[in-house]
């Protein structure tokens, strides 16, 4: 699929991954629905890409990612402001685990995190299967997961954030066969320590482990991912793993069977 092609949904779309990716489809000439829910910063956010990009390429709606409604609702109103059918999700929105978990006094509440970073993908990703199985009747259709390098390896200070990602990560997998199925691909992005707020939170907790990993990358070399990704049309199932090293797909046992060689 091509970014001009894109009549997309970027969930925690406001700043961040989400803003980048947003920015690159409506650069490239594709339509775009946004949604946070920071309201104020969704606002601005969505008030300065429709003064560059046009009122007719680009809305926005504050969204919980909790509600498996709100997904219905961000379609719907993506397809009556484009006028078009929607045919990209983006499950971006996110939040990161308390650095600190085994500590005596670390909080206990680690449900938040399960629920925004992993249910909501997949009720966002069963919405999206939905709806396009529906509108787009076997044209071509992406699901984009953003997950991290947490879900490809051990994160000893926040286990419940790794198990988030590393779940995303599961089912992304799991969702191979919708490409023979009904022509619809998944991807996940798992991307090392970037320039965001939760980058820079983490920094500021866990400076170690930043400086373990090369250091912060910029939020471009993860919107260029995004990009290579969406236009791969072999990238199915797949995870591309993000760090300072360079951009590769991630390799499990048995990926050699089930995935073409690639330019990644």
């Amino acid at each position: 699929m091509q970014l001009k092609d894109i009549v997309g949904i970027v969930t925690g779309g406001a700043a961040g991954f989400g803003r980048a990716f947003a920015e690159k489809i409506l650069t490239a000439g594709g339509q775009v629905l946004i949604t946070d829910i920071n309201t104020a910063l969704l606002e601005t956010t969505g008030q300065e890409l429709a003064a560059k990009f046009g009122k007719k390429n680009i809305c926005w709606m504050r969204q919980n990612v909790v509600d498996m409604d709100s997904f219905h609702r961000a379609f719907d109103l993506a397809t009556d402001h484009f006028k078009r059918d929607v045919n990209v999700l983006v499950n971006n929105a996110g939040i990161a685990g308390y650095l600190k978990f085994w500590e005596m006094n670390a909080p206990t509440e680690f449900e938040p995190v399960i629920t925004i970073d992993l249910t909501a993908v997949i009720r966002g990703s069963q919405v999206a299967v939905q709806q396009f199985r529906k509108k787009l009747q076997g044209k071509e259709a992406v699901i984009v997961n953003v997950s991290s390098f947490a879900g490809l390896g051990p994160v000893p200070d926040s286990p419940d954030y790794a198990a988030a990602k590393a779940g995303v990560v599961g089912f992304t997998r799991s969702c191979h066969p919708l490409k023979k199925q009904h022509n619809i691909r998944v991807i996940a992005l798992c991307p090392g320590f970037t320039n965001t707020a939760m980058g820079n939170h983490i920094d500021s907790v866990k400076p170690e482990l930043i400086t373990g990993m090369g250091g912060m990358m910029d939020v471009s070399r993860v919107a260029d991912a995004f990009v290579m990704a969406i236009e791969d049309p072999n990238n199915n199932g797949r995870c591309i793993r993000i760090v300072q090293t360079g951009t590769t797909y991630f390799q499990f046992p048995g990926d050699k069977h089930l995935y073409p060689s690639s330019k990644l």
